[in-house]
């Protein structure tokens, strides 16, 4: 019998309704990562390389100088009423501003930053809407020690945002009348088109789901299902 360790897989459970985009870590074949969606969207890897968790789990990790993965449309597009997002991922240390994702400049997207360094400086942005990055964005503060795995989420219902750490709600912004309605590809990784905000570190099991919004139950649920994949055994 194969162990976790030997295994070249591993099982996920499928995709829940209304998911657009699901990439949860197995190696795709070198430069592209599959979605287990019903759109199956690959993404198309530059740069990035593929690293084996302890645990068997695949993510990507990328150099924070210009590794990307880049996701055409898919159903991602148009999403203006409400949606969940999910994502493992575990910053390097001593780094600056980097992009776990963006779609249409800021218009849908989530940004780590350090001002000043790491751990309760880090910030993490989530940008959701309007036509200016500053239109309607969530600022978490404190997220405790971004340098290792955490499990971060994000919903919109239409009217508010919020976001989610570990399992457990962090905090909300609302305003009302933004919707999240880009279009074009998304980019994972990195700011583009142009460069800019590479993100250093490991990204895996990213998750978006339109039409849905998690509640901190769910979000604990997910977390449980996961967390010993990456080694993290608390909130």
């Amino acid at each position: 019998m194969k162990t976790l360790l030997d295994r070249e897989d591993l099982v996920f459970n499928p995709p829940e309704l209304g998911c657009v985009l699901y990439l949860p870590g197995l190696p795709g074949g070198g430069s592209k990562i599959y979605d287990r969606s019903p759109y199956g969207t690959p993404g198309s890897i530059t740069g990035a390389a593929w690293k084996r968790l302890p645990s068997g789990l695949w993510c990507l990790n990328f150099d924070g100088t210009d590794d990307k993965v880049t996701v055409t449309s898919g159903g991602l597009d148009g999403i203006t009423d409400s949606f969940t997002v999910k994502v493992w991922f575990k910053k390097d240390a001593n780094k600056g501003i980097g992009a776990i994702f963006i779609k249409n400049s800021y218009t849908f997207s989530i940004v780590t930053e350090a001002i000043g360094g790491v751990g309760t400086t880090a910030h993490i942005r989530c940008y959701v809407g309007g036509t200016n990055y500053e239109d309607f964005v969530v600022r978490p503060l404190s997220i405790v020690n971004p340098t290792v795995w955490l499990c971060f989420g994000l919903t919109y219902d239409g009217t508010t945002a919020r976001v989610y750490k570990n399992g457990q709600a962090h905090t909300a912004n609302t305003s009302a009348g933004k919707s999240a309605a880009a279009t074009g590809a998304m980019y994972i990784g990195r700011f583009e088109p142009g460069g800019g905000y590479e993100f250093p570190g490991d990204i895996a099991i990213l998750q978006i789901i339109r039409g849905t919004v998690w509640t901190e139950l769910d979000f604990q649920n997910s977390f449980n299902r996961e967390k010993h994949l990456f080694g993290v055994w608390s909130h």
